[in-house]
């Protein structure tokens, strides 16, 4: 299953708000900025 964009978290109804999709979508961009801020570190 692919992330949803930016676009489609934004444009999901509020009742969907920290869906399991949503709650991937987050979870993902945390892993990211995480590993980059790691390796900024450890330069």
């Amino acid at each position: 299953m692919a992330l949803m964009s930016v676009e489609q978290l934004l444009d999901q109804a509020e009742d969907e708000y920290m869906s399991g999709d949503q709650l991937a979508f987050f979870k993902d961009r945390l892993e990211v900025k995480a590993a980059e801020l790691r390796d900024r570190l450890l330069s």
